[in-house]
């Protein structure tokens, strides 16, 4: 009993010496296995392949038997769970990209809803302006209103012209009657009575006392001459042109000026005769150097109607203006100058038959400004600055006062005439270094027109 006792003792008293050995043989196995791990390359760039335990004996030999197992399968385990890693991460990421496709295309749908949004306010708002528009054009067109009501609403802007005592409600009344001539078109103004409105916005034209009234009424003077044309025989019926003959003459407001010759310009196309005897002719070249370019074409396209028909009785309405269209001649605007000439030459042509008118018209110095311009030996002024038509006429200037004026055939003769149509007809001095003869290049009226000027 006693000795089975002491060994029992004995055995008891070594198991804590072999369990702390064991536990000290395991703290010294792991820093070999974390050095071992720390040496597997990583599992991106090779690939992983289960280690057998044969494997792990000849890497780590102090490892029992049943260590190795449990090594063995716990590796296993590890990779198994690595791998299902890498497969979850490899569905999380086509699950990214598939989601990030999807919020593409759902931005791109927003995209195009926005759009589409946009759109159809952008279109509502249109149709609404146009529907505003249309209720302001309705109220404003005579012709798009019943006849009854077109006519009540002009008879309203009538009696409100004809207010003297309220020049407030003239100046309403000139204003809507401006509006509504600007957008009207003939047979929207079937129901206006042109000899009711006329007489009074020339009298309002003559209102000294109030510039912005004699404004308007010029203005809606112009616009009825411009979209009802038969118009303007009651215009010029009621003395109108004379009153805008007069706002040129003496340039009091400019605005009123070019108003007035916008309004006689139209007239002019149809009534020149009744412009020239009110002394359109002057009154539209008086002042050309205050206007701007543009107003001074206008002025000469004025000037040029109002010489289209120029009766044999009416050269005191034309003398006058002779020296001014001559001097023209020489101006830096081609249509000026143009214009100008078709002047002269319907002047000259209208007073061909009477040799003392011609006499008179060459004392005003156009013979010699004429062959000065027409001569191709004058530098910088001769004729290559001149238009084929404007050339045209001068030549037709200077033959019909050559048969027609002995004043004017005597004046051809001391400027040499003879050497300056020589010129024309060989086309000496024309282009330095040029020779032979150029009169083939000519247009044939031009050619003609020399032809007979010889």
């Amino acid at each position: 009993m006693e000795t089975r006792s002491r060994k029992r003792a004995e055995a008891i008293a070594q198991r804590p010496s072999s369990a702390q050995s064991s536990r000290a043989n395991k703290r010294a196995r792991l820093p070999s296995v974390f050095a071992s791990a720390a040496s597997i390359p990583p599992r991106s760039r090779l690939p992983i392949r289960p280690l057998s335990g044969s494997t792990l004996a000849s890497l780590r030999p102090e490892l029992t038997s049943v260590d190795l197992e449990m090594e063995s399968s716990g590796s296993a385990s590890r990779r198994e769970h690595d791998e299902k890693g890498i497969e979850t991460a490899n569905e999380r990421e086509r699950g990214g990209g598939i989601s990030n496709n999807d919020s593409d295309e759902d931005h791109e749908d927003e995209g195009v809803s926005s759009l589409q949004q946009n759109i159809t306010t952008a279109s509502s708002a249109l149709e609404g302006l146009l529907r505003k528009l249309g209720a302001r054009r309705d109220d404003l067109l005579p012709g798009s209103m019943p006849f009854s009501q077109q006519s009540n609403r002009l008879k309203r802007i009538l009696s409100g012209l004809r207010a003297e005592a309220e020049i407030g409600r003239q100046i309403d009344a000139l204003s809507q009657l401006c509006e509504i001539l600007s957008i009207s078109t003939e047979d929207s103004l079937s129901s206006f009575s042109v000899d009711s409105f006329v007489p009074v916005l020339v009298t309002l034209l003559n209102h000294e006392s109030n510039p912005e009234i004699m404004l308007l009424a010029a203005r809606a003077l112009t616009h009825l001459c411009d979209v009802l044309p038969q118009a303007c025989v009651s215009v010029v019926h009621y003395g109108a042109v004379p009153s805008f003959c007069d706002r040129l003459l003496t340039i009091e407001y400019m605005d009123l000026a070019e108003q007035s010759l916008e309004a006689l310009e139209k007239i002019s196309h149809e009534h020149p005769i009744a412009c020239l005897r009110a002394g359109a002719l002057m009154a539209v070249l008086s002042y050309l150097e205050f206007f701007s370019s543009g107003v001074q074409r206008v002025a000469l396209s004025t000037a040029a109607n109002i010489c289209k028909k120029i009766p044999s009785d009416a050269a005191e309405f034309v003398m006058d203006a002779v020296p001014i269209l001559t001097n023209l001649l020489q101006f830096h605007d081609s249509k000026v100058v143009e214009h100008a000439s078709i002047c002269l030459t319907r002047i000259v042509e209208s007073f061909a038959s009477s040799s003392e008118k011609l006499d008179e018209l060459c004392n005003h110095g156009l013979v010699t400004q004429a062959a000065r311009l027409i001569s191709v030996g004058t530098s910088g002024s001769g004729q290559s600055s001149l238009s084929t038509s404007t050339y045209t006429g001068l030549i037709r200037i200077l033959s019909k006062f050559a048969g027609g004026s002995a004043l004017a055939a005597k004046t051809l003769l001391d400027l040499n005439i003879s050497g300056i149509v020589r010129d024309i007809l060989t086309g000496s001095s024309l282009v330095p270094g040029m020779s032979g003869s150029l009169v083939l290049d000519r247009p044939t009226d031009q050619v003609l027109q020399i032809l007979s000027f010889i």
